[in-house]
């Protein structure tokens, strides 16, 4: 079904999908570049609402060719990627105006 235009106007091209292959700190890098690029150096407010989805943090077998050496390092990656994120938010001009809700 296609997203009604003011929301496919809205919505991302390049944050990945539920694609649980792609760390969240990727995810979180991405986000950071978007809002940068889109908002930031144009000077373009933000929107009213923006959700960013980071589905790594559950626990999975260890895979250390993939960066991920202990069951944890999912939790550890998801951790990073929210702070990262919320640590770029609050630099910006819109921080004190802003709410973070981070759900689980």
């Amino acid at each position: 079904m296609p997203l009604p235009e003011p929301l496919y106007r809205s919505t991302s091209r390049s944050y990945p999908g539920l694609a649980t292959k792609i760390p969240d700190t990727e995810r979180a890098t991405r986000f950071i570049q978007e809002i940068d690029q889109r908002f930031v150096k144009t000077g373009r407010d933000l929107p009213q609402f923006i959700y960013v989805y980071l589905p790594g943090d559950a626990l999975a077998k260890p895979q250390p060719q993939n960066g991920y050496p202990y069951e944890e390092s999912y939790v550890a990656d998801n951790d990073n990627a929210v702070g990262r994120i919320v640590e770029y938010l609050s630099g910006t001009k819109w921080w004190s105006e802003m709410t973070v809700f981070i759900t689980t």
